[in-house]
């Protein structure tokens, strides 16, 4: 009884406990920005580069069979709250003996890392257990105890992988035999047809091709992996969660896992920052073919697109005002190549952004435009 009457204290005071918390922490990393003006160098190239990654995967997935750009309505939209998503899965994949970490989450640098290493780990462990149910016979990753067993297996092998004297191309071959064991064994109960040493020759040398990460399994995996972690924090942590990716079914659980700390750590992060990233957003960026998803007169998006010779057509209200250094992002395609472009024009002066001040800021990139004001 006293238990529940302490549990339920704790679970009373715990919303006035964390708002007090993300209040403690602004008010001194205000007071650090206010001491080091630069202090937000790294979090504004990082968010940065998230809005340009994105708005460049966004945009070759809208263009058309034909690789051409499409008009005005075809284009993709940014919001603040994607860009910012997009920048969180950055940091599973950062470089941290080559890069320096944002500011704002250099206090829980530790724990990205962590959550970086689980998914490596993740992502081999799914890849041999797909590799494997796909090469075996059909029906034998149905089978529970199975399935349960040799993750267990991968997973024990796997345990010290990211210590420096850990050899993961060895391991593999070790892990290799071992499945190839346990599912000649299974078939052998099932009553099935047995393991072919050439289908075991094959199984290993999947198994082994694992260890580079430019396996197309293995990619397939990773890429599968952040797509339901981006799914997960947009659909702002409601459960049921959302459902798995195919061939993600056998590692669902230890995924969800490590979705539900991510998204624990990312929600506090941006409860505490997200005003600094929201002013940087808007600062900097006026995205191509989208402010933001602005609803207001003056921040209408612009139309554009792209034709023969390379040319940008762009439609803006009347004297759209600077008020800000700021960038304007490009995107854009050659006639003759398929190739996406991105071009990135630094507004340094406050000026009227008007048809002479295009003009004599596009001119060096030799792009020609028509434009209309609204």
């Amino acid at each position: 009884m006293k238990v529940d009457m302490a549990n339920f204290a704790i679970s009373s005071i715990r919303p006035h406990l964390m708002q007090q918390s993300v209040e403690y922490e602004r008010k001194k990393f205000q007071e650090i920005l206010e001491r080091q003006p630069n202090s937000l160098d790294f979090v504004t190239q990082w968010l940065e580069e998230a809005s340009e990654d994105l708005m460049t995967q966004k945009y070759k997935h809208a263009l058309p069979v034909g690789g051409m750009a499409a008009g005005s309505g075809d284009m993709p939209r940014l919001s603040p709250v994607a860009v910012q998503n997009y920048a969180y899965l950055k940091l599973l994949k950062w470089d941290h003996l080559q890069r320096p970490f944002p500011e704002t989450v250099l206090m829980d640098q530790s724990r990205f890392h962590e959550l970086q290493l689980q998914l490596e780990q993740l992502t081999i462990l799914g890849a041999v257990l797909l590799v494997t149910f796909s090469m075996a016979a059909p029906g034998i990753s149905s089978q529970a105890d199975f399935a349960e067993k040799l993750k267990m297996i991968v997973k024990i092998l796997l345990t010290d992988m990211h210590l420096p004297s850990f050899h993961l191309k060895d391991v593999l071959t070790t892990i290799g035999e071992k499945v190839c064991l346990e599912v000649s064994s299974c078939l052998s109960l099932c009553g099935s047809s047995p393991f072919t040493t050439d289908k075991e020759t094959v199984l290993k040398g999947q198994i082994q091709a694992v260890a580079s990460p430019d396996d197309p399994i293995r990619r397939i995996m990773e890429s599968r992996i952040l797509t339901f972690l981006e799914t997960y924090l947009a659909s702002g942590h409601l459960k049921p969660l959302p459902t798995v990716p195919g061939g993600l079914s056998p590692v669902q659980r230890e995924l969800e896992e490590v979705a539900i700390k991510f998204a624990r750590l990312v929600n506090y992060n941006k409860m505490v920052f997200c005003p600094y990233y929201d002013a940087i957003l808007r600062k900097r960026w006026i995205s191509f073919g989208n402010f933001f998803g602005s609803s207001n007169t003056d921040m209408s998006p612009w139309n554009c697109r792209t034709d023969y010779p390379m040319s940008l057509h762009i439609r803006f209200p009347k004297n759209r005002v600077i008020e800000a250094p700021m960038t304007i992002q490009l995107c854009f395609q050659e006639p003759c190549n398929k190739a996406l472009s991105l071009l990135n024009i630094p507004l340094e002066a406050k000026g009227i952004l008007d048809r002479s001040f295009l003009q004599r800021r596009l001119k060096p990139y030799r792009i020609r435009f028509c434009c209309r004001a609204l």
